[in-house]
């Protein structure tokens, strides 16, 4: 499985994919409600993604989403495990 779409470059390649507060962290954006079930967005209502075709279609995106979501929380499993965080 190719994940470059979700990951980009990395958090040194492409840095606004990830969260300021926590390098190791994926940005998730809000819905219209302030929840956070959507893909990050700039002003303009583009998703702030790795591959923007993902944003094409709702299965897609949410499927995105899904990625996103599952990768902050294997890093919140990682570190009550005290796994070391690699470089």
């Amino acid at each position: 499985m190719d994940l470059e779409v979700v990951y980009g470059s990395g958090p040194i390649g492409q840095p606004y994919l990830y969260q300021r507060q926590d390098g190791s962290k994926l940005l998730v954006g809000s819905n219209d409600e302030g929840e956070p079930w959507d893909l990050p967005r700039n002003p303009e209502g583009l998703a702030i993604i790795g591959d923007p075709r993902n944003d094409t279609y709702l299965f897609i995106s949410q499927l995105h989403l899904a990625l996103i979501k599952l990768h902050n929380v294997l890093v919140d499993e990682a570190r009550a495990a005290n796994v070391p965080s690699p470089d």
